[in-house]
């Protein structure tokens, strides 16, 4: 019998004399049987690495930072005690230093973060922030990136360690460091501003970042500039405490300088996340003009999957090191490395957009987008306080009810927040099955184990906790959500949200406000959204938009008759699930048949589609195979999308929109590229109404919440008709889909509602 205790050891490979050493963490299981290092599928993944790097497995010296089989491949449980680092683990720390030095390659790779840790005599260090770095250890020159171990796990991964990898290919070469020299001009006099300035007006391209202090508002404390790659200067406005850095007069002449600047036409301006920067300096009376490029949205246009950060952003484009955690040393040197950086990544962005023709869509979709939004999450919308009281005593007296009823059954006060509580309760008390929880594989009682536990025992308590913490959150999330001085909430809506391209929302720039688009419809927490005196709120909604999408990107012919001919969509689909006639469908039958419209429609699972629509698994495997029954193109529409994605892993959408996916291959990933067509091409038919209705609407008018397929606009009373005719009009325009076979010319009709406060509409 092959030996696999603990304790057994695999020997370093390659030549002793090799440029390269690649340091992976422990050994795996199939190591230690085949006595071979990266054997079987990690061994694969590290030879197509290498491949970027020039490289084959043979030509690089080869060892494990811990040449033993860590039990339960845990080595944080395995060589530390808490985050102390275990005598074995150090003497296995001076074997490796000693390992390389003999070696004495020209840059070390770790994969994982044991290696990496260990080089740098830090166990502390986060592969996440320092993955793509060159670094200088007590071994030399090394990089960090993810091991084959962690891609098979999460192949996301894959694209980032591939990147990090291209970087050996010049580094091998040579053992020292070489960086681009950066000049970063921090603590300058006004004279040294103003000149630095001049200069910036007669630039081509300028790179802005701000760095702010939250009070009852952002406000600036310093400014970055860079028209170089190489050169940047940081512009201090106040100290971190507050205190002004100059005298009132020196300032005023600085701000005017400033903008300037930032407001010549003929500066094209670079900024990462121009939404924030730029709200912010309009709130100082520098108006941003000329955007270029914003990379964080263009970099989103180009990998959705992957992260947006300027830190990562500077570890896959540039040559410089992870920085982030000096933003608590030097301040000034911060802000004006990010300015510089953010200069030399966007022409790199730029570059990588114009080699897949992603750029076209970039400038003329999604970067027209940043100014339309940074208008309407600066105006917000007003909150009526007396109604929020109301609301909050109509949940609460809920809340007060249900609890009651709960404690009276259970027999004791219980509460619903308390994992440890309600896991007592269910599993102990009522002894029933334990829903654990998928990651931690520990007993739950999150939503999602309450739910099924719901469904299968139809006990009324379990729906009172699930109720009370519906409401607990309504009022924590929502109602509680602060608005601004003047009497408005506001929140930020961002346009790298999603991988989809829907927009996603969170709390205002300056910290107040909420996610808009959380709040449940119908609920009473949309009643204290309430249009100004004299104005009223005209919303715009697509009509069943994804529905219609895949009906026409499917090409079936019983789906499309059902929207060409003006059905409900959701009757029939009713009607034709549970085999009953149309005017027999009752109002909770077509709830039903919404759910399992876009179950049938998005490839969901029967266990998912059962818990969704809080049935018995049977139940739902008979209605769901009902409505693909109807619907018979919709299983042929599944089947090339899943040979498309398992080819390419890649999709566009109606107006342009690629998307690359990284994820493991399997039903996850399929399921995630069939409903990514038709909620992107709805997203995006949203996002070109919505920059047009922005410059069309009328003076006394504006946009106040966009949230997925739906536009709200504030307007005068007097613009009503005016207004809700803008809406049509663009929100109808329109657009091409590719079906199987042809193109289809579509529509998405658009439902108008007016009304004085948000719930009604």
């Amino acid at each position: 019998m092959l030996d696999l205790r603990e304790g057994k050891s695999i020997p370093p490979e390659g030549p002793k004399t090799a440029k390269v050493v690649i340091v992976g963490e422990s050994p795996k299981k199939f190591d230690i049987i085949e006595n071979k290092m990266f054997s079987k599928f990690e061994g694969v993944h590290l030879s197509k690495l290498l491949q970027k790097a020039g490289l084959t497995k043979y030509e690089c010296y080869m060892t494990y930072a811990y040449k033993k089989k860590i039990k339960g491949d845990d080595s944080k449980k395995y060589l530390f005690n808490k985050t102390k680092p275990k005598d074995e683990l150090l003497k296995a720390q001076k074997e490796l230093i000693a390992e390389i030095e003999s070696v004495n390659p020209n840059i070390t790779i770790c994969l994982g973060s044991l290696g990496m840790q260990m080089l740098h005599n830090d166990f502390s260090m986060s592969l996440t922030k320092y993955r793509g770095s060159i670094l200088t250890s007590v071994a030399g020159k090394v990089l960090a990136t993810y091991s084959p171990s962690q891609i098979l796990g999460n192949r996301s991964l894959l694209p980032i360690a591939e990147v990090d990898f291209k970087k050996v290919k010049e580094e091998k070469n040579y053992p020292e460091i070489r960086r681009k020299e950066r000049k970063l001009l921090t603590n300058p006099t006004k004279s040294e501003i103003l000149n630095y300035l001049e200069d910036c007006n007669k630039a081509e391209y300028l790179s802005f970042d701000i760095e702010t202090i939250q009070a009852n508002r952002s406000y600036i404390d310093c400014i970055g500039l860079a028209y170089r790659d190489n050169l940047a200067m940081c512009i201090p406005i106040c100290h971190i405490d507050g205190k002004p850095w100059w005298n009132k007069s020196d300032e005023i002449e600085i701000w005017i300088a400033i903008n300037k600047v930032m407001s010549n036409p003929k500066i094209k301006k670079i900024a990462q996340n121009a939404e924030y920067d730029t709200l912010i300096l309009r709130r100082h009376l520098v108006e941003v003009r000329n955007l270029s490029i914003d990379t964080m949205c263009n970099f989103h246009c180009l990998y959705s999957e992957l992260p947006k950060g300027l830190d990562f952003l500077v570890s896959i484009y540039t040559d410089h090191p992870y920085y982030k955690d000096e933003i608590r040393g030097n301040r000034h040197e911060y802000n004006a490395k990010d300015a510089c950086l953010t200069y030399e990544v966007a022409f790199k962005i730029m570059q990588d957009s114009q080699s897949i023709n992603i750029l076209p869509f970039y400038n003329n979709h999604v970067h027209p987008l940043i100014y339309t939004y940074i208008d309407i999450q600066d105006k917000g919308i007003k909150i009526d306080k007396e109604k929020r009281e109301e609301a909050r005593k109509i949940i609460q007296a809920e809340i007060n009810d249900l609890q009651s009823k709960l404690n009276e059954k259970v027999g004791r006060e219980i509460n619903v927040n308390s994992s440890k509580q309600i896991q007592k309760y269910l599993y102990e008390d009522l002894k029933l099955p334990v829903r654990k929880n998928k990651k931690t594989k520990k007993p739950s009682a999150d939503e999602d184990a309450l739910k099924k536990l719901a469904i299968k025992y139809k006990l009324e308590e379990l729906q009172w906790i699930r109720d009370i913490r519906k409401n607990l959150k309504m009022i924590n999330t929502y109602i509680n959500a602060p608005e601004d001085d003047d009497g408005r909430m506001r929140a930020s809506f961002k346009i790298t949200g999603t991988e989809s391209g829907r927009l996603s929302s969170g709390s205002s720039v300056d910290g107040t406000g909420t996610s808009f688009h959380g709040i449940p419809k119908d609920s009473v927490a949309r009643e204290f959204f309430v249009a100004d005196e004299g104005y009223k709120l005209v919303a715009g909604d697509l009509s069943q938009a994804e529905a219609r999408i895949v009906a026409y990107v499917a090409e079936d012919d019983n789906m499309i008759y059902v929207f060409d001919s003006g059905q409900d969509i959701h009757t029939i689909n009713a009607s034709n699930i549970f085999n009953i006639p149309i005017e027999e469908v009752t109002k909770e039958q077509r709830n039903r048949g919404k759910t399992f419209s876009h179950a049938g429609n998005y490839m969901m699972g029967v266990r998912t589609c059962a818990t969704i629509a809080e049935v018995p698994e049977r139940e739902a495997k008979i209605l769901l195979k009902n409505y693909l029954d109807a619907y018979p193109m919709l299983s042929v529409w599944h089947s090339n999308v899943k040979k498309q994605v398992e080819r390419s892993r890649f999709m566009e959408n109606a107006f342009g929109r690629k998307r690359f996916f990284f994820g493991n291959a399997g039903d996850s990933l399929v399921r995630e590229a069939i409903s990514y067509y038709p909620q992107s091409t709805t997203a995006d038919c949203v996002h070109r109404a919505t920059r047009v209705i922005h410059a069309k609407l009328p003076q006394e008018s504006r946009i106040v919440v966009n949230k997925h397929d739906e536009l709200i606009v504030l307007c005068k009373e007097n613009l009503v008709e005016k207004v809700s005719k803008i809406i049509t009009e663009e929100l109808e325009k329109p657009f091409v889909v590719k079906g199987r076979t042809k193109e289809h010319k579509v529509v998405l009709p658009v439902d108008i509602s007016i009304g004085s406060n948000w719930r009604e509409l």
